[in-house]
Order: C-alpha cells, then sequence, then structure tokens
C-alpha cells in the first residue's frame, strides 16, 4: 500500500498533483539581494537584481541536476517565479 509520501508517474500520490512552478523570494539586504527558494532549500545573493535572479536560476538548476523533481512534488523541468519583497517606505 502506497504511503502519502510516495511517489508514482512524477508525482505525489493523495490526490494533489505534481506543482509545475518552483517559488523563489527576492530581498534586499544590507546593500545587497539575497534570494530564497524554500521548497528546494536553496539560497544565493548578488549586488543586483540582475545578478542575484541570475544566480538564483543556476543555483536552482544545478540543485535539482542531483535531484529527482518527484520528491519535492514537482513535475519534470519546472518553472521558476521569482517575487521581489521591498520595503513601502
Amino acid at each position: 500500500m502506497a504511503t502519502s509520501d510516495e511517489v508514482i508517474d512524477g508525482g505525489p500520490i493523495g490526490g494533489r498533483p505534481a506543482r509545475r512552478t518552483i517559488h523563489a523570494v527576492i530581498v534586499e539586504s544590507e546593500g545587497a539581494f539575497v534570494a530564497e527558494c524554500r521548497e528546494v532549500g536553496v539560497v544565493t545573493q548578488g549586488d543586483s537584481l540582475d545578478e542575484v535572479r541570475h544566480n538564483l536560476r543556476e543555483a536552482v538548476a544545478l540543485f535539482m541536476e542531483n535531484e529527482e523533481p518527484a520528491a519535492f512534488g514537482l513535475v519534470r523541468n519546472p518553472s521558476l517565479a521569482i517575487s521581489l519583497e521591498t520595503a513601502v517606505v
């Protein structure tokens, strides 16, 4: 009998389909930008938004090379959605 943690055909069982998107958040911290993707445990930084975005895509791609996406509830070749959190003031 399968448990809710097992994976069948590229998606988690238990009625939840595999997700197509990995979510990441970028925040400014002490003059630099920090990006965190909690779903797969990737964190990186850069001096500019362009640099941190580039570093994040590279870090997630390198991480996923050695992992099975289904183990994270993801489809193969998921997309990356990036949000920017910034102070209002």
